[in-house]
């Protein structure tokens, strides 16, 4: 894809051992919040259509961009998008602008290329000045700010109306969710009914609240705030934070996919406590649009638990950036909420 004296960029077909060894050492986030995320196998496995590219600066692995392609709904329209998954590098300080410089050329590239309607997008962390800076001169727009929603239960129990639906009753749970998110942006469900079974709450013959969990294991290398320092160094010596949040392997729940009947959001709470105790765990995080109705409901009337505590200092920014849309298009898109979901962020 490119190269000169230095750099050079290809696109590959296969995982190897050493870029997977990669993904798994980088820590990511920023000064305010450090982790690296572990079960990467599992993650790439779960892809349904990557790109890979990798960046060797004189012959050694410097860097990778993975991108997942998918079909996204927006309300109105649909289209391609291209969900920038990783970006991670591990570079000199003097290297930092050869990697920037070649990344805009690649993104750039892939633009050229395509042809149909398409939106290219990617979270990133509110503090993380840097990758804002850089996606907004490549012509990305912060489009909606994501909240991180903590949820912690130290006896978490199970709730007898709670079924596990299987991968075959998969066309009934996405019914529910098209109706649940019609008028969400970026709405796809790739990862629905994917690793682990869809969970729901049944009332009779009539599903109520339903939530798709994703098993997830984080290193935990700094937590925000002026204490942020200590309270990580004494986590795994306190019996009564270590089984929430053990900094050395912090092991919870992604969710996503969250269904509820009109006025039972209560009802959707109980159910992410009974799936709690179903995995034997103690911690989930969700990632919401502010603009959720969800996301007002949580912060004002749910009793989430000592977990939201650290992880409501994280604020994520939805930057997008669209291609071949037409004004009307390109304009809805500007307006969310926007469908998110935890696969993406682990």
């Amino acid at each position: 894809l490119y190269e000169d004296e230095e750099v050079t960029c290809t696109q590959e077909h296969f995982f190897t051992p050493e870029i997977i060894d990669f993904l798994d050492g980088t820590t990511w986030g920023t000064e305010d919040t450090l982790y690296e995320h572990k079960k990467t196998q599992e993650r790439i496995d779960a892809l349904m259509d990557p790109v890979l590219i990798i960046m060797r600066i004189h012959g050694s692995l410097a860097g990778m961009v993975v991108i997942e392609r998918r079909w996204v709904h927006n309300g109105s329209f649909s289209c391609k998008a291209y969900y920038f998954r990783y970006l991670a590098t591990k570079v000199t300080f003097r290297n930092r602008r050869l990697v920037g410089v070649v990344g805009r050329k690649l993104i750039n590239m892939l633009r050229e290329a395509e042809t149909d309607k398409a939106v290219y997008y990617a979270f990133v962390e509110e503090s993380n000045h840097r990758s804002m800076n850089y996606l907004q001169r490549i012509g990305y727009h912060s489009t909606a700010r994501v909240r991180t929603v903590g949820f912690s239960r130290y006896f978490p129990k199970s709730d007898p109306r709670m079924v596990k639906i299987s991968r075959q009753s998969r066309v009934e749970i996405i019914n529910l969710l098209e109706k649940q998110f019609c008028d969400f942006r970026l709405v796809h469900f790739n990862h629905i009914l994917q690793d682990t079974e869809y969970f729901v709450l049944r009332e009779g013959q009539e599903i109520i609240a339903g939530v798709q969990p994703h098993p997830a294991v984080w290193v935990i290398k700094n937590i925000p705030g002026r204490l942020g320092p200590h309270v990580l160094r004494l986590m795994p010596y306190i019996p009564i934070l270590r089984k929430l949040l053990n900094p050395n392997n912090f092991q919870f729940l992604a969710l996503e996919g969250c269904f509820y009947r009109k006025g039972r959001e209560k009802d959707l709470v109980k159910l992410w406590e009974s799936v709690l105790n179903h995995f034997r765990l103690k911690s989930a995080l969700i990632w919401l649009d502010s603009k959720d109705p969800l996301t007002k409901y949580l912060n004002n009337h749910a009793r989430l638990g000592l977990l939201n505590v650290f992880a409501k200092r994280a604020e994520t920014q939805l930057m997008t950036l669209p291609e071949n849309l037409s004004s009307s298009e390109a304009e809805a898109l500007k307006h969310g909420p926007f469908y998110t979901t935890g696969f993406d962020f682990v």
